[in-house]
């Protein structure tokens, strides 16, 4: 029983036949061959009992059961790399997060376990190479919140580090470009800034900022000088400057974005930035320190999130009554034009891209929705595939893979 390997550039791949007579390949092996024979008429299944590690990948077998007739050797082994991990907060199950590989060649994702959190788990995040993943939660939406930090494990895999008491309903966690500050907005109008731990994740508080009512989101540019919260009651943003060596903020002034700003997000070239609310999205320019200029705004239906691809070439809005909006975005002035529409389950409201940038997920209530991206036209392919499914999966964070 033997057959060819492709695409293997990582190491821990074992492969067995018929659940056992196991073998473990080495990184770079283009060949494998199982020491023990089946006889003539028996049948076989070739498997992958463990997918290789160090880094992760993701590898499957082709032609691989039958019943031998004559001596075996078409049995080939794919292996693509993972672009990353996707994982979801689900308030309706008693494991509060699922998490799952990405497949760098298709999209797809595979199942990598569950974890618990504290009940009503509201937003998700990561640091920025994916050592740690952060997870709020309010149990039952009522009184002072909690976040949980967990370590990622080279295969994606979580592990408790701890949690600490943060301000009531918090709503969503922030993480700086760098890895070193992390934002939680608090329903009593303020937010919380906190140092992170490089070793361990751990969170420290530093800080507590004044905001406009009711703060839902913050938005941090890429040089990780200037943050954005979204002040949903008071219908504007909120624009901080953050001090390098210790994370405090500086209120740089509060800009109208719309009747009730949801979410906001930050250009990959930290030139525009963008605030959704229920009726449209708010543009905007960036300023040489910081501040904002409204540039003009675009309508649209119901929406909770946006997510703009790494190039900066396109926008992608979830529309809650079951669509994904497509935009170019101009790279000089930053505004949006409106070049697609694709269908999804009714209940979009989150949103993200994976680190390569090739493909896009969105959360739907109970479901997930996974779209190949062309990078030159901005139109999204669904990926035939079985994706997650939940009670009520609102918010999800892409790590890489590390």
């Amino acid at each position: 029983m033997s057959g060819t390997i492709t695409g293997l550039t990582s190491s821990g791949l074992v492969l067995q036949n018929n659940s056992g007579d196991n073998i473990t390949i080495t990184s770079g092996s283009t060949t494998f061959s199982f020491p023990t024979s089946v006889a003539n008429g028996a049948a076989y299944s070739v498997t992958v009992l463990t997918q290789p590690t160090a880094p992760v990948q993701t590898c499957s077998v082709n032609n691989g059961t039958g019943t031998v007739g004559a001596t075996v050797s078409n049995i080939s082994i794919v292996c693509n790399a993972v672009s990353g991990f996707v994982y979801f907060v689900d308030q309706n199950i008693a494991n509060g997060i699922s998490g799952y590989r990405i497949n760098s060649a298709t999209g797809t994702l595979s199942f990598i376990g569950t974890y618990a959190t504290g009940a009503s788990p509201t937003g998700i995040t990561t640091d920025h190479i994916g050592h740690f993943l952060y997870v709020s939660h309010c149990n039952g939406g009522a009184g002072t919140c909690d976040v949980s930090s967990y370590s990622i494990g080279n295969d994606g895999s979580l592990t408790l580090n701890g949690t600490i008491s943060t301000g009531w309903y918090a709503q969503s966690i922030s993480v700086n470009p760098t890895g070193k500050f992390a934002y939680i907005p608090n329903n009593s109008s303020s937010v919380t800034g906190y140092n992170i731990n490089s070793a361990t994740g751990a969170l420290n508080s530093v800080g507590i900022y004044t905001t406009g009512t009711t703060p839902q989101f913050v938005a941090i540019d890429p040089t990780s000088r200037y943050a954005y919260v979204s002040n949903y009651t008071t219908g504007n943003m909120s624009a901080f400057s953050i001090n390098s060596t210790t994370g405090a903020l500086v209120n740089l002034g509060t800009y109208s974005a719309g009747t009730n700003p949801d979410y906001v997000v930050v250009h990959p070239t930290g030139n525009f930035v963008y605030g959704v609310d229920s009726s449209g999205i708010s543009e905007f320019s960036v300023n040489v320190g910081g501040t904002l200029v409204s540039t003009g705004s675009v309508s649209v239906g119901n929406s909770l999130s946006m997510s703009i691809e790494p190039t900066g070439n396109f926008a992608f809005l979830p529309i809650y009554t079951g669509s994904i909006v497509t935009y170019q975005i101009n790279s000089s002035t930053g505004l949006l034009t409106q070049v697609n529409t694709i269908a999804t389950p009714a209940g979009a409201r989150s949103i993200s891209i994976d680190p390569s940038g090739n493909f896009v997920y969105v959360s739907s209530g109970a479901s997930v929705s996974g779209y190949s991206i062309n990078l030159i036209s901005g139109a999204l392919t669904p990926i035939t595939s079985t994706f997650p499914s939940g009670g009520n999966m609102i918010m999800f964070a892409l790590s890489p893979n590390h």
